[in-house]
């Protein structure tokens, strides 16, 4: 159950969601994000993601609209699908559409969707909730360890240990230490000294259990 779940009804209720619509919809998140194959995208990732969010509200245009696509942009969750994004956007619509307005639905669905390929979008909201989604890479090196070790059990189990290890150094590790910029925000700049770190350090350990 999520630190914040107080925090999940109150967001319903500000956003005028029929009492038992939202909690039928926290119970689905709840049961979803404890799926068995989850190690990372969790409900600690939720919390984590929540707290920068409560952190740096003063700086959204529209914070609950942040919040409830924060909570739904993991909900559809598999390694091996390459639409996990598009079909938690869409599960979204699916359970609330009726009840948000349509341009709160259409703007969660682009918040979400841009968590596929982390690229900066130039709308405040959705480069906020980028960066607290990416903010785990400037964790404290133990969290930062730990999250990569989750990420690796969902992965392995789908696509073996050599295959996981040559991916994620190519399509994540390389990519991200090659931007400009890993946060796209000043309320991030922080961590960005930490992050390259934590890449730089796994990226390491990733090469020589390859034996490169």
């Amino acid at each position: 159950m999520s630190a914040f779940r107080s925090e999940w009804i109150a967001l319903g209720n500000r956003l005028a969601i029929p009492a038992s619509r939202w909690a039928d919809a926290v119970t689905d998140l709840e049961t979803r994000y404890a799926e068995e194959h989850r190690h990372y995208h969790t409900v600690q990732h939720l919390d984590e993601c929540w707290e920068h969010t409560e952190q740096v509200r003063g700086a959204f245009e529209k914070a609950d609209w942040v919040l409830l696509a924060l909570l739904y942009h993991d909900v559809i969750y598999r390694p091996e699908m390459q639409n996990n994004e598009e079909a938690s956007a869409e599960h979204l619509a699916e359970q609330l559409g009726p009840f948000l307005s349509s341009e709160c639905t259409e703007m969660c669905a682009r918040m979400i969707k841009a968590t596929k390929s982390h690229q900066a979008t130039g709308h405040p909201d959705t480069d906020l909730l980028l960066d607290i989604d990416m903010s785990i890479l400037g964790a404290e090196p133990t969290r930062y360890c730990e999250y990569a070790d989750h990420v690796s059990r969902e992965f392995v189990p789908v696509y073996g240990e050599t295959a996981y290890r040559s991916g994620r150094a190519a399509m994540c590790l390389t990519p991200t230490l090659k931007r400009t910029r890993i946060f796209f925000t000043e309320s991030f700049e922080h961590l960005e000294t930490s992050a390259r770190r934590n890449l730089t350090e796994e990226l390491a350990r990733t090469r020589s259990a390859s034996g490169v």
